[in-house]
């Protein structure tokens, strides 16, 4: 804690989970979008505290082909507040026959003053004229990856805390496709003397 410093402001935000895989095969594969991580807002006395621990939650991994992807973690300010990270889309096989794979939900704050759920990742959709798969869910801090159109390739989330977008794979290809990576989370301090 700086000399003098009385109180101070927190903004706490967790890890965005990767968007889901989509498989080369028959049915047009397209995975849902990641969710963002959760924010948590706290103004804290720090007149009695010397030093505090921060956590910061990785982003999610994007999943390949029917391999599922990961979540966002857990970021936290010592034991005064804290956010959950996003779940993973879903990843869609050649055998799954399904229309619409769903996005991971967002996560959410825990201990604040304000507490607020980070945005869903979008699904992914077949389509007859080719597959679009799901955008990376919003944080507080920005939207997510966006999702791509028939073999587009999807790049990872950059706002902090935000989530991966979902990928695509048409019947003629071969190779599976990954999902994109969600953004790490991010603390912020307001130091108020």
């Amino acid at each position: 804690r700086p000399t003098g410093c009385l109180f101070i402001r927190v903004q706490v935000v967790a890890g965005g989970a990767g968007g889901g895989g989509a498989a080369a095969g028959s049915f047009r594969a397209a995975g849902g979008g990641g969710g963002a991580g959760g924010t948590s807002y706290k103004l804290i006395d720090v007149s009695e505290i010397t030093s505090e621990t921060v956590t910061i939650g990785p982003g999610g991994v994007g999943g390949l082909g029917t391999g599922a992807a990961t979540a966002g973690g857990t970021s936290s300010f010592g034991a005064h507040c804290s956010a959950t990270g996003g779940s993973p889309g879903f990843s869609s096989s050649s055998a799954n026959a399904a229309n619409f794979l769903p996005g991971g939900d967002g996560g959410v704050g825990v201990g604040g003053d304000i507490n607020v759920a980070g945005g869903p990742g979008v699904f992914g959709a077949r389509g007859e004229t080719g597959p679009r798969s799901g955008n990376g869910g919003q944080s507080s801090l920005g939207g997510g990856a966006n999702g791509s159109s028939n073999n587009g390739t999807v790049v990872n989330a950059v706002s902090p805390g935000s989530g991966g977008a979902g990928a695509t794979n048409l019947a003629v290809t071969s190779a599976n496709a990954r999902g994109s990576d969600g953004a790490a989370g991010h603390v912020i301090v307001w130091e108020f003397y």
